[in-house]
This record gives C-alpha cells, sequence and structure tokens, in this order.
C-alpha cells in the first residue's frame, strides 16, 4: 500500500494477492484486488474524489453439496470402514464385509469401484472480473449552500464453467459433458 500527498491532494494505492488451496487437490482460489483513491481541493470551495478498484477471481472447487459424486456427501452415505486393503487384494481374500460386494476401490465413499481421484476429474471453475469506479464533487458557493455529486460504475463478469472428460465417471455419464454460464451485471 502506498498513501501519501499534501494539503490540497491525498492519494491512496493499495493491492493484494490471495492464494489459498484447500484439502483436495482440485479445490483452490487465486484472487487479486487492486486499489486508488484520489482527493483534491481543487479550489477553496470545489473538493474532487476519484475512487476505483479491480477485483479478480479464479476458483476450483470439488463436486459436493447435494450430489453423490461429492467427497463428502460421498463419504457421508457410504461405508463406514474401507471394504478392500490393498492387502487383503494382494492375498486374494475377500472384502471385509458381506455388504461390499466386489468393491475393491471405493474406499467407503458410496460409490463402488470409483476411487475417489476419478471423481476428481469433473472440473468445476468460476471466474469473476469486478471493475469499480466512482467520482465525487462537492461544491460549496455559499456558506449556506452545498451542492454534491456523485457518479459511479460497478461492472461484473462472472464465467462458470464445468467439464467432466468422456469416460472418467461412467455412472451417470459415460459420454461426458461440458456446462457454461456466462453473466454479465453492469
Amino acid at each position: 500500500n502506498v498513501s501519501g500527498g499534501s494539503d490540497a491532494t491525498q492519494y491512496y494505492m493499495g493491492s493484494d494477492f490471495e492464494r489459498e488451496e484447500g484439502v483436495y487437490s482440485v479445490n483452490w482460489l487465486q484472487k487479486a484486488n487492486v486499489r486508488a483513491n484520489v482527493n483534491a481541493q481543487v479550489r477553496p470551495n470545489l473538493q474532487l474524489s476519484l475512487n476505483g478498484g479491480y477485483t479478480g477471481s479464479r476458483l476450483r472447487l470439488p463436486q459436493n453439496d447435494n450430489d453423490v459424486l461429492g467427497a463428502i456427501s460421498g463419504s457421508l452415505i457410504g461405508k463406514a470402514f474401507d471394504c478392500h486393503t490393498a492387502a487383503q487384494t494382494a492375498a486374494g481374500l475377500p472384502p471385509n464385509d458381506v455388504s461390499c460386494g466386489t468393491d475393491t476401490l471405493s474406499r467407503g465413499y458410496r460409490n463402488p469401484n470409483y476411487p475417489a481421484t476419478r471423481i476428481f476429474a469433473i472440473d468445476t471453475r468460476q471466474n469473476v472480473e469486478r471493475l469499480i469506479g466512482s467520482a465525487q464533487a462537492n461544491w460549496q458557493p455559499k456558506s449556506w449552500l452545498s451542492v454534491i455529486g456523485v457518479g459511479g460504475m460497478d461492472l461484473l463478469e462472472r464465467y462458470d464453467q464445468e467439464t467432466l472428460p468422456q469416460g472418467a465417471v461412467t455412472l451417470f455419464n459415460p459420454e461426458g459433458y461440458r456446462q457454461v454460464n456466462r453473466a454479465e451485471i453492469r
């Protein structure tokens, strides 16, 4: 952050960058912000202010919430144990429980024979760009009269996309899919 100026003019500029990683490799966020403000006493009875800001973010999310392919929901409605350990598989032993059937991959998740890493192939992302700007003028021609003018803009663009590669999750969509939603708010 940088700020300074004189009695007549003041300025402020700041920025930050945020990078987060979730517990799953497919859960992360990158966000950058930039902001600038300038205030000026143009004349004894006129003050001007200009403000601007930009935010850009990139977000990747795992499947979750009300989704049987979600990491958390799949574990909550799955079995409370690993149906088949690597040692059991190597020794040719049957699963730990009769309810497991032939499941050797789910590791306790709901969907038999679907490792969690396969479900992480579903690529869900959101990109957001936001630009905000404003200007304000305060004019006081008489001691008893003040005129204030304010104008601004707020531009927002959001881009949501989800891709399931063909053959990644054959339970529901063996052919795969791609969904895209774009919103521009002005």
